[in-house]
C-alpha cells in the first residue's frame, strides 16, 4: 500500500519531541502532533507566568532560522526559571479524528519528561475524537490543550 507523507513506513522519529511513532500507531495522527503538543505547552507555561503567546517569540526566532519547536520551548522555560518557578505537573488533551495515542503515551511522557525536566508521573495525556462534533473530530485539524501547575523554587 502507498504510504502518505504523514505516515512513516516503519518508525517516524520526530526531532521536536524525540518520540518514535510506529506506522500503526501513527494512523490518524500526523507528524504535526508533537509540534502541537510543544506549542500548547509553551502557551500554558507562558500564561502561567504572565508572558505572551508563542507567536510573539517564535516569529523572530523563525526569521533567524530557528524552526525547532523544542528551541521555542526553551525560551519560555528560561523565562519560567528566571521568575523562580518550576514545573510541577502537565496535562495534555489532544483532539483529532482518530486519536489512537494510547500506544504512544509512555514514549511521549518519557520524551516530554526529559525536555521539561519533569517526572513522567507528573504528566497526563488524554485524547478524544470529539465524537465528530467539531472540525478537529471531523479530521480537519488537530487541537491540543495543555494545562500546567508551577511551584516557586
Amino acid at each position: 500500500a502507498p504510504v502518505t507523507p504523514e505516515i512513516s513506513p516503519v518508525n517516524c522519529p520526530d526531532s521536536r519531541s524525540g518520540a518514535k511513532i510506529s506506522r500503526q500507531a501513527y494512523i490518524g495522527l500526523t507528524h504535526r502532533v508533537p509540534n502541537h503538543i510543544l506549542h500548547a505547552i509553551f502557551n500554558a507555561i507562558s500564561q502561567a507566568i504572565g508572558e505572551r503567546s508563542l507567536g510573539f517569540y517564535a516569529d523572530e526566532a523563525c526569521e533567524n532560522g530557528v524552526k525547532d519547536s523544542k528551541k521555542y520551548l526553551e525560551i519560555v522555560l528560561k523565562k519560567m526559571k528566571s521568575q523562580k518557578f518550576k514545573l510541577n505537573s502537565l496535562g495534555l488533551m489532544i483532539e483529532c479524528k482518530k486519536p489512537k495515542i494510547d500506544p504512544l503515551v509512555s514514549q511521549l511522557k518519557k520524551s516530554l519528561a526529559k525536555i521539561l525536566n519533569l517526572d513522567s508521573r507528573r504528566i497526563g495525556i488524554t485524547a478524544t475524537s470529539g465524537e465528530n462534533l467539531t472540525a478537529f473530530g471531523q479530521g480537519l485539524g488537530i487541537q491540543c490543550f495543555a494545562i500546567v501547575s508551577l511551584v516557586k523554587r
